[in-house]
């Protein structure tokens, strides 16, 4: 309320939060690194006192400016979820459990289906390294569309480095094994090529429900039908974990950053999505809708009841910091109208004296009024 001595009102927002303009859906900007800020809409420009209008000619102008009105807009806020690995698989594949083995988190772990309904985050510490996994909630036929929230999950899923694909090695059969892996692969891909085509390392959950013989053919049949290397574990007896854990390490020392990478001439580029209508100052993304449009310019429409509207940028905003009491205040208002050649604009439609037009959500009169014009 107060020009430059308001506060801000922040937001604080954790990483990996979308904004959205709500009214029209249209993505604004992905705030992925701490620290990184938003400016969505400023307060209006105070207006010019009358002391700014005065010339030499004109020693004492009997009007100012109003402020201008700040500026609003309905927002929507998502999270995407910031980690270094995914784990995915069904519903009961044992992501939860796997989870818990390899980080701090401490996930609500039963014997039932879709147990996990929100995504879990845990630091796993090993060795040289502290790298970040999700536990994304089980993923059925059909989750790209939404069926079982699975457009809901599979967000997370895009602010990941890599996957780990749980096989859950409980299953009736082989075959279901296979389907369930293509079809988890598939969902990535109908969502997001871009997910599908992210490393995975493919683990056999499990393991300590079935006996050894079993467990090798079941490895066996796996590798030879998916071709890929497949680690069998067990979250409840360790059974390779430390390998599993020695396995992300590796990934996780050979994967470039997904949020920060190196250009080609050694300058750092993120590839976080920003409106085409975003700047940068400093540390701070700021959303300007006139952003790279000429604010000079003026176009002309008509409304839905057949009136002339004439827009642009500096226009509009003079029009609604214009006293339209004030009769100097709407000669100046007129007098910018004629120097963007409005007059001009509304002669070519077939206006006459009198008619109406409006600028901004003011309305005012067409008057034609002979100026001298010098011959080229």
């Amino acid at each position: 309320m107060y020009g430059k001595e308001g506060e801000d009102l922040s937001l604080p927002v954790p990483p990996g939060t979308l904004v959205y303009n709500d009214d029209t859906g249209e993505l604004i900007c992905e705030l992925v690194t701490p620290g990184d800020r938003l400016r969505i809409v400023e307060g209006g420009r105070g207006g010019y006192g009358n002391e700014h209008f005065k010339r030499s000619t004109y020693r004492t102008p009997k009007f100012a400016e109003l402020g201008e009105p700040g500026k609003s807009m309905n927002i929507r806020l998502e999270l995407s979820l910031v980690a270094d690995f995914a784990i995915l698989g069904v519903p009961s594949a044992g992501k939860s459990t796997l989870i818990s083995v390899l980080s701090n988190a401490k996930p609500k772990i039963a014997a039932y289906h879709f147990t996990t309904l929100v995504p879990n985050l845990g630091v796993c510490q090993w060795k040289s390294a502290n790298f970040v996994i999700a536990d994304i909630p089980g993923l059925i036929e059909g989750a790209s569309d939404g069926r079982g929230l699975g457009d809901q999950f599979l967000r997370h899923v895009q602010r990941t480095r890599a996957h780990i694909h749980l096989i859950d090695a409980s299953l009736d059969s082989v075959e279901e094994m296979i389907e369930n892996y293509h079809m988890i692969n598939a969902e990535l891909e109908k969502y997001d090529p871009v997910l599908a085509a992210k490393p995975q390392v493919v683990a056999l959950s499990k393991m300590d429900y079935i006996d050894s013989e079993l467990g090798e053919y079941i490895l066996s049949e796996l590798k030879t039908k998916l071709r890929v290397d497949i680690l069998p574990i067990s979250s409840a007896t360790f059974q390779n974990i430390e390998t599993l854990k020695d396995i992300l390490l590796e990934k996780y020392n050979e994967l470039p950053s997904s949020l920060l990478a190196d250009t080609d001439n050694g300058e750092k580029q993120t590839d976080i999505f920003v409106n085409e209508y975003i700047r940068k100052d400093g540390d701070a993304f700021i959303y300007d809708s006139n952003y790279g449009k000429d604010t000079q310019a003026c176009f002309l429409e008509r409304d839905n009841d057949g009136v002339i509207r004439i827009t642009g940028i500096r226009l509009e905003q003079i029009a609604v910091m214009t006293a339209f009491d004030n009769e100097e205040g709407m000669a100046r208002l007129y007098d910018v109208c004629l120097k963007k050649d409005v007059d001009e604009m509304l002669l070519k439609e077939g206006a006459e004296i009198g008619d109406r037009f409006r600028i901004a959500d003011k309305e005012l009169i067409y008057m034609w009024r002979p100026r001298n014009r010098k011959k080229k």
